[in-house]
């Protein structure tokens, strides 16, 4: 993970010069903000010609890597709007150095959703992830190492990961929520954790206070009916099919033409794997926070107009919605005051990812 002192000492022409763009006269490097998941994104820019360096997280394998590029170049001849991976001199599309993996694509220029779009914007957006999947399950029948086979779970991985997490934070947060620190408590324990300013750990503290106050409240309640539900779908799993997904298309991670309103790019595919459609349903819907009554019955009205989406497929995709809700927001309250991870993002996106999920949460309450 990078801090903010690091990236001047990363050795960024010797990276790019593994795609032939080291060192080039008028070339023009700037870092852009930190993801939550650790990894490091630069636009670089020479003439007319733009791209994006990536750094993957330090936890991330190459050969993980490489069968996310792999799957990613093969739906691409389906959905052309990926961002691909260009291949190096060396013959790969990744590179190791300075303890990260690094990839280069090609620059997309487009603008995401607003989280309060309309319902029509919302329904395109699905639509884009129905042609998603619609591409990635023809880039497995092509690839034989991208097959499923032995990867096709009993029970779609959502189901026991968000059991498994729910169970994981109710310990978790009991002592905290026993503790019920204040404002002052809470930013003092920012300041000692956290490398942010005094300030910047007040107003995280301000919306982490509210999250905390509603997790109280809500927690012990929300918890065992989201568990009992989960448990449910387990049962009926075997109606449950998984295939490769992207697991957080996140509406940022969706690009589109702001004159045409047409898609321009999908990025980010930090967390793709084998999992239920519900999922990127779900993570989808989740992502808007407008006046539109049901996202979710609007992003499965978009995706049903591309491609099938069964009804018990959408039943877990409300319930995913609501733990991903639930879950989020608590897994930020276990993170920064239990776990007390630290995190090297610009702290007004921690805040904002906060706000969101706590509006989520009480509007579900």
């Amino acid at each position: 993970m990078f801090s903010a002192n690091s990236i001047d000492s990363i050795p960024l022409d010797a990276i790019l010069a593994n795609w032939s763009i080291g060192n080039l006269p008028g070339r023009v490097i700037r870092p852009i903000g930190q993801g939550l998941s650790g990894g490091r994104v630069f636009f670089v820019e020479h003439g007319s010609e733009r791209w994006s360096l990536k750094a993957w997280p330090v936890a991330t394998k190459r050969e993980r890597l490489q069968t996310i590029h792999t799957l990613i170049r093969e739906a691409a001849t389906t959905f052309p709007s990926f961002a691909l991976p260009i291949i190096g001199r060396d013959g790969q599309s990744i590179l190791g150095c300075a303890g990260h993996f690094w990839e280069l694509a090609n620059w997309i220029d487009g603008e995401p959703l607003a989280e309060d779009a309309d319902a029509d914007q919302i329904s395109t957006a699905g639509q884009v992830i129905a042609r998603v999947h619609t591409a990635l399950s023809r880039a497995t029948e092509t690839t034989p190492i991208l097959a499923i086979g032995e990867r096709q779970p009993a029970v779609p991985i959502c189901v026991p990961r968000r059991m498994q997490r729910l169970q994981q934070l109710s310990l978790s947060l009991t002592p905290l929520f026993q503790s019920r620190p204040n404002l002052d408590a809470i930013t003092r324990h920012l300041a000692s954790h956290q490398p942010f300013r005094e300030d910047d750990c007040r107003l995280l503290a301000q919306a982490l206070w509210t999250a905390i106050e509603a997790l109280d409240r809500e927690w012990p309640r929300r918890t065992p009916q989201l568990m009992e539900r989960l448990c449910q779908h387990a049962r009926n799993a075997q109606n449950l099919n998984s295939t490769w997904v992207l697991r957080d298309v996140h509406r940022d991670h969706i690009l589109f033409d702001r004159a045409s309103g047409q898609v321009r790019g999908i990025i980010d595919f930090d967390a793709v794997g084998v999992d239920s459609i519900a999922v990127d349903v779900a993570r989808l819907a989740g992502s808007f926070q407008s006046d539109e009554p049901d996202a979710l019955k609007t992003v499965a009205a978009g995706y049903r107009s591309v491609r099938p989406l069964l009804e018990i497929e959408l039943s877990l995709a409300e319930t995913l919605m609501e733990a991903n809700s639930a879950g989020g927001l608590a897994n930020w309250a276990s993170w920064l005051m239990c776990e007390n991870r630290v995190f090297h993002a610009d702290p007004s996106m921690i805040r904002e990812r906060i706000t969101h999920l706590i509006a989520s949460f009480c509007r579900i309450c």
